[in-house]
């Protein structure tokens, strides 16, 4: 065992010998990543350990976490003796999710990478299934996800979570009329040139909002409609609000929300712009201009939401009354109405409303 340190990370390298990537199996990073999730980071762990596919390369990282998650992580790496090689790695500061990723992809070395939460439990198949899909895309998907089993904070199984598909020509477009993160994070595997041709994530929690159109741009995101992951939802769950919660931290949360969503269009509209400099065929240039055109009409309706729930009560009235006139009224609006006259009563319809989701009475965004 070899011990790295830099001014940035703190790493354990476990290098059992054997790698032997080929053309035909090239090495794929598996990159759990972590954050005070002690509960749960050893059966995520044990899911990394289980993969069938080789050559792989497992990277265990912690976002610097105040809890024992990443001495769980290294214990069990410190034991591992298995074919694949793991590699550990603690930031030395809080680097948020976007950064987190960003550690991973520079630490990683394979051309394939499968991200994996410190909450959630791979299956054994899941990076061969992944390796299959994309060798079936003859190696032209730059994002691959999965459908997955949704489990509680116990691990029983609440609810089988399948995928849609649609053709690669318009997988862009419609992600750009919406703004609906197209793949689940959860289950997401990436190519490593997405960040090599478009650079490292901003500063973002929805990392799966950003890399799937960089993926449609160099070539599309395939869908494997088997469940390879085991999703855990409990209270502790970034975008989840806690059923213990104050009008100010629901609140709290939506705004976020909000903004990383905003900042993640952002990146997107940059990159497809960049992108578009290497374009020489007329229709796709105007493909891409309609996509830009769409991200930025969603990032103005997101812009004036974030209005109505932040600025005092006569400008949120008149960023109400702007967004109707702008974009019309449907019937999720009737929340924003509601927000632009009381903040504490659209945070309470706001909470039953994912009650509902929980209870599977009502259905999810974007379904």
């Amino acid at each position: 065992m070899s011990t790295e340190q830099t001014s940035e990370i703190q790493s354990v390298v476990v290098q059992p010998g054997g790698l032997h990537p080929t053309e035909d199996r090239p090495l794929i990073s598996f990159c759990l990543v972590a954050y005070n999730q002690e509960q749960f980071i050893r059966e995520a762990v044990e899911g990394a350990f289980s993969q069938t596919y080789s050559p792989l390369e497992i990277i265990l990282s912690d976002d610097y976490s105040s809890d024992r998650t990443f001495e769980i992580m290294w214990e069990m790496a410190a034991a591992y003796s298995g074919p694949h090689k793991i590699i550990t790695n603690k930031n030395e500061k809080n680097l948020g999710i976007g950064g987190h990723i960003n550690r991973v992809v520079q630490i990683s070395s394979g051309e394939l990478i499968v991200g994996a939460g410190g909450d959630d439990i791979s299956l054994p198949e899941r990076t061969s299934e992944i390796y299959q899909a994309w060798i079936g895309s003859g190696k032209k998907a730059f994002s691959i996800d999965s459908a997955y089993m949704l489990i509680n904070e116990c691990g029983n199984n609440l609810d089988f979570l399948p995928i849609k598909d649609l053709p690669k020509e318009q997988q862009l477009l419609h992600f750009s009329k919406t703004l609906v993160n197209y793949v689940h994070g959860c289950t997401h595997a990436w190519h490593k040139k997405v960040f090599d041709v478009f650079g490292l994530l901003p500063d973002i929690a929805m990392e799966d909002l950003v890399i799937p159109p960089r993926s449609m741009l160099l070539g599309s995101v395939v869908r494997i409609n088997k469940p390879l992951v085991k999703y855990r939802t409990h209270d502790s769950n970034i975008f989840k609000t806690s059923k213990k919660f104050t009008i100010k931290e629901g609140l709290d949360r939506e705004i976020f929300a909000l903004k990383d969503r905003i900042n993640g269009a952002i990146d997107v509209v940059r990159c497809i712009s960049e992108y578009k400099r290497t374009e020489t065929d007329p229709s796709r240039l105007c493909y891409f201009d309609t996509c830009i055109l769409n991200m930025q009409v969603s990032i103005g309706k997101f812009a004036l939401r974030l209005h109505i729930l932040t600025d005092s009560p006569v400008i949120r009235l008149y960023a109400l009354a702007k967004y109707i006139f702008l974009y019309g009224f449907q019937r999720y609006d009737v929340f924003l109405v509601v927000c632009a006259v009381s903040k504490k009563a659209f945070m309470l319809i706001s909470y039953s409303r994912r009650l509902l989701r929980a209870c599977h009475i009502l259905p999810c965004k974007g379904s």
